[in-house]
Order: structure tokens, then sequence, then C-alpha cells
């Protein structure tokens, strides 16, 4: 098997063996090409030392923030590619990076200390592909196994179990009993790991194509760092529109919602306070009054502890604040909605209560979700003919109101906002000599 590879890749790989050193293409790389995917990220090891490789290619940019753990990055062509020299490792003593590093003269020695079998593999043009720890097997088979005792690999880096649960997910693999039984016994050591680098697992994991079966088979794991989930467990809902627990149905809205991270996280935690907010009633039908408010608050809070970027916190909290509330299929009112959330977050709206819809009792839903199609068959409508619901899109603004003789920032607001509301309401045509003659007709009230 001979892999297609860049220029740049091929630049790197022959100048090394030119020089008289062993060089391989290792990692997610060579996994991808096997699985038939394109490769974006292409890691290179070699027996070369860092100064070699510095010197190597003097004539190209280099990055050298992580020579001291054996890497050069070389740009070619602006392609940034991870040059290390095979390294063993000495002891995790925070779980995260090795105390200090060793360089080795063998491939073998190096691909010992890796994660995964599948990550385990390494390729040149040269020899083919070297398979110390039977990592094309695991591939062929779809299996998630690490190189060596599961246990160690935790204890070495405890991102590694959810780095182990994330893989099955996007890849569609299964996790085999050792390292399932390993991830469940040393989920704690999650508790090592900084924010930042759980939350950016956790968004590749939730887009992938068996996030179901992860959250469910997983739950426990996840609940290190997000205690919230475990409350959702087995959570009876008592209630006819449900057939689910919680957790279930949860479970189903992730599946049910595009595979965006911010999305993802939304139909994550859309009912994370159902379990505070139950109530039952004179019936013993279950009632969940103000969980969306309730849910609002609490993701903010859940994904500022996970350290999400300002823009993620607040459309999440946003979207989930909203994701229960009744719209009419009258097109001033999506309009009025369009204006309050904009037209993408609107539609966003729409993607998470059908997701929301489709993870209940399939006996109430063709009537709901055909209102679903409606209310978004009617905001594509107002969009495509170009219906004004914002401010900038009214044919009237401020400077046109000074000149009619408003000079104050706050009432020429006020009065551009009452001339919106009137053309959303369908009272006003969206018109200037419309528009100018309601307010001289205002002025004269005045």
């Amino acid at each position: 098997m001979k892999f297609d590879l860049p220029i740049q890749v091929s630049t790197v790989l022959n100048m090394l063996e030119a020089a008289g050193y062993e060089t391989y293409l290792i990692g997610g790389c060579v996994r991808d090409y096997l699985l038939g995917k394109t490769p974006h990220d292409f890691d290179i090891t070699t027996n070369a030392l860092p100064s070699e490789i510095e010197r190597l290619f003097g004539n190209y940019p280099l990055i050298k923030t992580g020579i001291k753990h054996g890497t050069v990055t070389v740009l070619i062509d602006s392609l940034p590619l991870e040059v290390t020299t095979y390294r063993c490792e000495g002891k995790y003593t925070d779980m995260r990076r090795p105390d200090s590093v060793s360089f080795v003269s063998s491939l073998l020695e190096d691909t010992a200390r890796r994660d995964f079998t599948i990550n385990a593999v390494a390729y040149n043009d040269t020899i083919g592909l070297v398979d110390y720890f039977n990592g094309i097997a695991d591939i062929k088979q779809k299996t998630i196994r690490t190189v060596g005792d599961p246990n160690q690999r935790f204890t070495e880096d405890a991102l590694r179990i959810l780095r182990a649960i994330r893989f099955a997910s996007v890849l569609g693999f299964t996790i085999e009993d050792k390292t399932k039984e390993a991830i469940i016994s040393q989920r704690e050591l999650l508790n090592h790991i900084s924010a930042e680098r759980i939350y950016c697992e956790l968004g590749k994991l939730l887009c992938g194509k068996d996030v179901d079966k992860m959250l469910i088979e997983y739950i426990d794991v996840l609940s290190v760092f997000l205690p919230e989930l475990s409350d959702l467990k087995g959570f009876d809902q008592h209630n006819p529109h449900h057939i689910y627990d919680v957790l279930t149905h949860t479970v189903m809205a992730v599946v049910n919602i595009p595979p965006l991270p911010h999305l993802r996280l939304a139909a994550l935690l859309h009912d994370i306070a159902k379990p505070l907010t139950f109530s039952l009633d004179a019936n013993s039908i279950g009632h969940f009054y103000n969980h969306c408010e309730l849910g609002s608050k609490m993701s903010k809070e859940i994904l500022l502890r996970l350290k999400a970027d300002n823009c993620t916190v607040e459309r999440v909290s946003l979207l989930i604040k909203y994701h229960d509330v009744r719209l009419d299929e009258e097109p001033k009112i999506v309009k009025r909605w369009m204006a309050k959330l904009t037209p993408t977050v609107f539609n966003e709206l729409i993607q998470l209560k059908r997701a929301d819809r489709l993870a209940k009792n399939p006996l109430y839903n063709a009537d709901r979700l055909r209102h679903l199609d409606k209310i978004d068959q009617i905001s594509k409508q107002i969009l495509q003919d170009q219906k004004c619901f914002q401010l900038k899109d009214l044919q009237i603004n401020g400077d046109d109101l000074q000149a009619l003789g408003y000079n104050q920032g706050k009432q020429i607001g006020i009065i551009l906002n009452r001339l919106l509301q009137l053309v959303i309401d369908e009272q006003l045509e969206n018109e200037y000599d419309v528009l100018e003659a309601k307010t001289k007709e205002w002025q004269t009230c005045e």
C-alpha cells in the first residue's frame, strides 16, 4: 500500500531519509489513510535529534515551542508538520505531561509509549506500514484498544480516558473490554485534567456518529466533570408525552440535532434542570415548571466551568431558555422572534425544538412537527421576501429623524422602534414616505 502524500509531507520525509535518518508518518494521519479518509494534520517521527532536525530544515520557518519534548514544527508552504524524535517518557506526576523524555533509537520503543493501537501504526514510502501492536487489525475490526496496559496509559495522561470515548463516538468503533474496564475504574482521574482540554474533547465526542451509544454507556464517566448529568439517568418523567427517562430523551435530542458543537451542547443541556423542577399534579402527571429558565442559568454555569468561549455560553443558554416557548404560525409573530434572536439563532431554536420533539412520544409528534415545519417555512419566506424585522432594514434612520427635528438619541431610538413594531405588525408599509408621515403625525400629537 502506498499513500498519496501532500508534496510538503514528502519533502520532509525525503529530506530526512536522504540525510540518513529513519522517518515515518505516525498517528492519526496514518489511521485516517487506512480508513480511506484524507488527513489534515501530519505527525512525523524520526531518529534524528532535535538539533539535527533544526540544522536540516534551517532554510524553512521553524516553530520550536515543543523542542523540550523533542518536537520541531517545520512550516512548508504554510503547512505545519510536527517532526518528533523517537522518545520514551518518564513519570506523569501531573497525569498530563511526562516529567521528562528520553530520546531513543528505535521506532518500536517510540510507538510503545503511544495511547491507542490505532494511533501507533507508522508509514513511509520506502518500507510501507510498520505495525508493532496490531493497530491495523483493530482498525479493520473497529476496536479501540490501548497500547499495553490501559491502567498505565490512563494514569500517564487521564485525558486518554475521554479520548477513547471520543474516538469510539467519531469513528463508530467499540472500546474493547479491558480498556473499557480501565476507563470505568480510572474515571476519577479526569478530575486532574484542565477544563479546557475536557471541553475540547467533549465537543468532538458530541459530534460523533455514535454519540448516543457513548453517552448512554459512559454516562458515569462524563458525570465526573458534568455531575448534573447523573441526575438525569433513570429519572421517570411521569408524563404521557414522554416515554423515556430524562437521560434517554436527552440523548435522542442530541442525535436529532445537526452535529455542530454548540447545537449538540444545547441539546445535551436543554433539560438539565428537570430533576430540580419536577412536580406531580393531582392526577400524578409530571410537570417541570420553569425548567427552561433554570436550565438556561445552569447551562451557563456549566459552560463557564468548562471554560467555553463566551459566544457558545451565550448561544447555548439562550437556546435553552426558549426551547419550550410556544410559537404561533403568524408572520408578524415569527418576525418578532427573528428580530429578538436574529434569523440564525431563531433557525437554531427551531432545530432544537424539533430535536426535542423527536425525542418524545411519537403518538403526539405528527401535529407538532408539522407546526414546526410551518414556522420554519414562514421564517424562510420572510428572508426570501426581504421583509423588514430589524432596525437596519427600516427605510428611515436616525439621520432622517434628526432632519425632522428630533435631536435626542434616546428619543430617536424610541421612535425607530415604534416604527419597526408597526412594520412588523404589518400596520405600516416599510416605505420612507409612509414612515415619515407617521413620524410627523406623532410630532403633531406631542
